[in-house]
């Protein structure tokens, strides 16, 4: 047996019983004989901070996704109305459209804590933010969705708004 410096850290050997006839039990969990060295791990980081972050946003920002995913769905599916001549499929989703991506607003909006924060995201577009980009297309889209709805308005209505080309 050789001895090294790093003897002095090994923990001491529990002493060997001798046998006394028959066969000897192992230790351990499981009747292998294995003994644990490492003890169980425990997911926690360091000064009792959680591993993994809680998402920054609440229920609004789901509400947002969500409804912003069923106003495109039916915006697209009134295009497709639109080119296949189903009026009323047309009429029906782009006023869906138009309704979600309004409650969709006001979920972002009340997300952001003020109104001013969204307008402060349109002063500028940087490309390398996914927040100011996603305001922008939520603006454009929101505008394209209105102008549809007004005109699908203005045909329930016998055309007595007065909207003039849309």
């Amino acid at each position: 047996m050789t001895v090294s410096d790093f003897d002095s850290y090994r923990p001491p050997e529990p002493e060997r019983r001798k046998r006394r006839g028959g066969k000897r039990r192992r230790a351990g969990a499981g009747g292998r004989g294995e003994v644990p060295v490492v003890p169980e791990a425990t997911f926690a980081s360091y000064y009792g901070q959680p591993v993994i972050k809680p998402p920054p946003w609440g229920s609004p920002i789901a509400i947002y996704l969500f409804l912003g995913g069923v106003a495109g769905g039916s915006a697209l599916l009134g295009v497709g109305a639109q080119l296949s001549g189903r009026r009323e499929l047309c009429r029906n989703s782009r006023l869906a459209a138009f309704g979600a991506i309004g409650a969709g607003s006001v979920a972002l909006i009340a997300d952001l804590g003020r109104p001013e924060r969204f307008l402060h995201m349109l002063r500028t577009i940087k490309p390398s933010s996914p927040m100011s980009l996603g305001s922008w297309i939520l603006t454009a889209f929101s505008a394209a969705a209105g102008v549809a709805a007004a005109a699908e308005v203005d045909r329930m209505s016998a055309a007595r708004l007065p909207l003039g080309p849309l």
